[in-house]
C-alpha cells in the first residue's frame, strides 16, 4: 500500500475533538444550504444557540466563497466561481467551536491581521458601533458586502477572534478563524 493520508488518524482526531460537521472542498450555494439545514437540525431544540452557529457559519462561509484564492469554475460559465476552503464545528463541556481555513495571498495577510486585531480589541458597544460606521462607508469596487463579516461573527460569539496565517510559499498562506460561542446555561435561558 503506498504512502498516503491515515484515514484512521483523522477519524480518531475528530473523534478526541468531538467534531461535529467537517467539510473540505468549494463553497458553492448548494452545499452551504446542506450545511446549514445540518446545522438547524442538529440545534432544533436549542434555537438561540442555533441562530448564533447558523449566523456565524454564514459569514464564515462568504469569506470563503468570495475571498478564498483557491478558485473551483463550475460549468461552462466562467462567472461561476466558488473558494474552496474548509470549515469545522466542534463541541467542548462548555462551548462550541466555529473554525474556517482558505488559501490567501500574503499581500493580503496583514491587512486582514489589522482587521481581526482591531475586532479583537473592541467591546461589543465598540464592535456595533464599528458596524454601523462601515455600513455607511461606500463599498470598494470589486467587493461584496459591507465588510462586516468579521464584526458581526465577534459580535453573535461575543468572544474575540483567533486567527492563524501558515505561510506556503513566496505567493500564499492560509488563514484560519475561529471562534468560540459558549454554551448557555439553564439559568441564562430561563
Amino acid at each position: 500500500m503506498g504512502k498516503g493520508i491515515n484515514i484512521f488518524d483523522y477519524y480518531m482526531d475528530f473523534e478526541e475533538n468531538n467534531v461535529i460537521i467537517y467539510y473540505k472542498g468549494p463553497f458553492m450555494e448548494t452545499i452551504l444550504a446542506k450545511i446549514s439545514e445540518d446545522i438547524k437540525a442538529r440545534f432544533d431544540k436549542d434555537p438561540l444557540t442555533s441562530k448564533k452557529i447558523f449566523s456565524i457559519f454564514i459569514e464564515l462561509a462568504q469569506n470563503i466563497a468570495h475571498h478564498s484564492d483557491e478558485r473551483n469554475v463550475f460549468g461552462e460559465n466562467q462567472l461561476k466561481k466558488s473558494g474552496n476552503g474548509t470549515f469545522q464545528l466542534s463541541e467542548s463541556e462548555d462551548h462550541f467551536t466555529l473554525v474556517s481555513g482558505n488559501l490567501i495571498r500574503n499581500e493580503d495577510v496583514p491587512e486582514i491581521i489589522d482587521k481581526c486585531n482591531t475586532v479583537n480589541e473592541l467591546d461589543i458597544e465598540g464592535l456595533r458601533k464599528l458596524k454601523r460606521d462601515l455600513r455607511n462607508l461606500p463599498r470598494r469596487e470589486g467587493h461584496k458586502g459591507a465588510n462586516i463579516g468579521l464584526v458581526d461573527i465577534a459580535i453573535k460569539a461575543q468572544n474575540p477572534l483567533s486567527v492563524e496565517v501558515t505561510p506556503i510559499n513566496e505567493e500564499f498562506s492560509y488563514f484560519i478563524i475561529s471562534v468560540e460561542v459558549s454554551k448557555q446555561s439553564k439559568a441564562e435561558s430561563e
